[in-house]
């Protein structure tokens, strides 16, 4: 039992004078910082493509302007969604944003992309998975009038309730 508290007092010496005493802690936060940027950004980027390409594929079912955007969406979805996230990164960074010089600005638009992709899923499930009567019901009440879609009001709140996640 000695033996095992002297290994952890020099263990625990050894860390204060090579991660603390030494400052190492600060790069930690440092990477931290730069890590819940990314996430914000890409997690904004990624609600945003997300949704807008969620109501183009909904609306594409009872439009045939939107089709060929909606085919479009498609293949966005899956060719992102089947393209690891690490090889997305590598050829984001030496082919498309060759230019850019900032790595943090080229995660972000990366993992917002591929995050994209994903959330276009979700959401889209999430809408379809509320029941159509639903969905007459909230455009019932307005029925004739000049108020905009009332489904718009209600329908969120379902989509996310009868969400997978």
């Amino acid at each position: 039992m000695n033996a095992l508290l002297y290994a952890l007092e020099r263990w625990i010496t050894k860390l204060d004078k090579t991660f603390i005493q030494s400052g190492h802690y600060k790069m930690i936060l440092e990477g931290l910082g730069t890590t819940v940027k990314i996430t914000l950004g890409a997690l904004v980027i990624g609600v945003i493509i997300g949704l807008v390409i969620a109501l183009v594929k909904y609306l594409a079912e009872d439009s045939r302007w939107l089709r060929p955007l909606a085919k479009v969406c498609d293949l966005y979805v899956t060719v992102i969604r089947g393209i690891p996230v690490t090889v997305l990164l590598l050829i984001f960074y030496y082919l498309i944003m060759v230019t850019c010089t900032d790595g943090v600005l080229v995660a972000t638009i990366t993992f917002g992309i591929n995050s994209g992709a994903y959330m276009a899923e979700l959401i889209r499930s999430g809408i379809n998975a509320v029941d159509r009567g639903q969905m007459e019901a909230g455009r019932r009440p307005c029925a004739g009038s000049s108020c905009p879609r009332p489904c718009a009001m209600c329908c969120p709140p379902w989509a996310t309730s009868s969400s997978p996640c």
